[in-house]
């Protein structure tokens, strides 16, 4: 975000413009598919210390980062972030899991075979945890 997106102002309508372009670029099978991936993240991700919307919240930033095409520069970040922390290594690899197979449908009406997101999820698992990214100061 610029220091100019700040002072940006917006009209209500063109607000609500962008709200909806970015739920389609997430969500684009619209509602249904969200409270899809809403219910199946509250049936298997239970972490300790925060809640399901925040989950939710965690599945939502890993797939931006895949439709935009950030996964290797924002993955590290994603990991060790405020809310990441609260989750385990397991929960972190099934959310990615899942956020990378969710992409890969074609409609509404297709689902994620569970062997899949499984096998996935555990191999994920398996890799190391990324390394911490370095704090960027701003230099003049």
């Amino acid at each position: 975000m610029a220091l100019n997106d700040l002072f940006t102002i917006k009209s209500k309508k063109q607000s609500q413009q962008e709200a909806e372009q970015y739920e389609r670029k997430i969500f684009p099978f619209g509602q249904q598919q969200k409270e899809r991936i809403r219910s199946f993240l509250k049936e298997n991700v239970h972490p300790q210390r925060i809640t399901d919307r925040e989950v939710f919240f965690q599945y939502v930033v890993m797939r931006q980062l895949l439709a935009d095409n950030k996964l290797d520069d924002g993955y590290s970040r994603w990991y060790h972030a405020g809310l990441g922390k609260l989750l385990t290594h397991q929960d972190k690899a099934f959310i990615r899991a899942y956020a990378i197979l969710d992409s890969q449908l074609e409609d509404a009406q297709q689902q994620i075979e569970r062997q899949k997101l499984d096998d996935l999820a555990r191999q994920l698992e398996a890799e190391a945890a990324p390394e911490k990214p370095r704090r960027r100061f701003l230099r003049f």
